[in-house]
């Protein structure tokens, strides 16, 4: 397809990565991998690693998507990934558990929440911040679900958090968090 030779990564599966000019008219690369893709990230530095989150869990390619620098198998496969400029790598896990792993694909951390339930991941390598978004659910008057904007250090202790009120009597709204990302610019997106 697109007129390029696929470079396999993968026994069989239906997940691939093309990799396109900046225009996107050209098609520089075609990697298929040997699971369905859920979410990717490529880090924003000049090493440009490119962050999977497969069914079967994480994979982190080169910037050219020609090598697996590294992989890791999830019992519960990978819903959501950030990779930050530094190479650390957070994949949310198809059972909400946030994992954290160094450049080099070793573990630094895993956590969950047990008051919510997680939508999305963010990573800043130079704050050494994991943020995370999603709902929990909201008793008394405002019964529902109220969205939540959460940092934790690299080591999952809580640094601080934002629309994650008690309750909010006289202004409900059910809603929830559904996507984070660190900007070019540095700066969080909610």
């Amino acid at each position: 397809p697109f007129g390029l030779r696929a470079r396999e990564l993968g026994a069989g599966g239906p997940g691939a990565v093309l990799r396109l000019s900046a225009s996107g008219r050209d098609a520089l690369g075609l990697t298929r991998v040997g699971a369905r893709i859920r979410d990717m990230a490529v880090q924003r530095t000049a090493a440009r690693r490119i962050a999977l989150a497969t069914e079967h869990g994480v994979v982190v390619l080169d910037d050219r998507a020609h090598e697996r620098i590294w992989a890791v198998e999830l019992s519960a496969g990978a819903a959501r990934v950030a990779i930050g400029d530094a190479g650390t790598v957070g994949v949310l896990d198809g059972d909400g558990v946030v994992h954290l792993w160094n450049a080099a694909g070793s573990p630094m951390a895993a956590f969950g929440l047990d008051d919510a339930v997680v939508a999305d991941i963010a990573v800043d390598d130079q704050s050494e911040g994991v943020f995370v978004v999603g709902a929990r659910r909201a008793e008394g008057e405002c019964a529902g679900l109220l969205p939540f904007l959460r940092a934790f250090d690299m080591a999952t202790r809580l640094k601080w958090q934002a629309y994650d009120f008690a309750d909010a009597p006289g202004a409900c709204a059910p809603s929830e968090g559904v996507r984070v990302v660190l900007g070019n610019d540095g700066m969080l997106y909610y």
